[in-house]
């Protein structure tokens, strides 16, 4: 499984829509929406709040 279907599943499991997500790690909505689409991956420091804010591991959103 991808990184973006990860996420995907990641923000159903904690009922958060797109624009929640980006509120809560202070990026923008677009960036979010190339995520969740798999044209872009988050970079390093974006990763770590992505993974605090939605308590799960970069491990696992990278498949490590």
């Amino acid at each position: 499984m991808e990184f973006h279907e990860k996420l995907r599943i990641a923000l159903i499991h904690r009922d958060m829509n797109q624009k929640q997500l980006a509120e809560r790690m202070g990026v923008t909505e677009v960036s979010i929406s190339r995520w969740m689409h798999g044209t872009r991956i988050p970079k390093v420091s974006d990763l770590k709040k992505l993974c605090k804010v939605m308590n799960v591991s970069a491990d696992w959103l990278l498949d490590l």
